[in-house]
């Protein structure tokens, strides 16, 4: 059986090569675009989000199984308590709605380049 955070050091050396190699890939995003951060880019960058999403998914599945790993293994009988899974997926839940808080955001174009948010306050002249 592979264990999975074999697969994620592998995964992690291959992220952190692709990235350094992405990074160093110049492009610009089209100016009509609403997505910048897939706009424009090359597929390596899309690869380096790819594999830093799979790497998330699987580390936080690891947590996850190690839950039961714990459990089954225990010399005690000692099982985890049941805070630890509440506290797990509201920890889950937090990840998953700043990721996808960030792509609506950017979507929306709240963080266009030479843009800035109208949030209603007095502009008060500089004297």
């Amino acid at each position: 059986m592979i264990r999975i955070g074999i697969v994620l050091l592998v995964l992690i050396l291959v992220q952190v090569g692709v990235g350094a190699f992405a990074h160093r890939t110049k492009s610009t995003p089209h100016p009509s675009s609403r997505l910048p951060t897939l706009s424009g880019k090359s597929p390596v960058r899309l690869v380096h989000i790819v594999l830093g999403l799979s790497i998330l998914g699987l580390g936080l599945y690891q947590i996850y199984s190690g839950f039961d790993e714990f459990s089954g293994n225990s010399d005690g009988g000692d099982v985890v308590p049941h805070g630890v899974y509440i506290l797990y997926y509201v920890l889950v839940t937090i990840i998953a709605v700043s990721y996808v808080a960030g792509w609506v955001k950017e979507f929306v174009g709240w963080n266009k380049a030479g843009e800035t948010e109208d949030r209603g306050l007095e502009k008060v002249p500089s004297s």
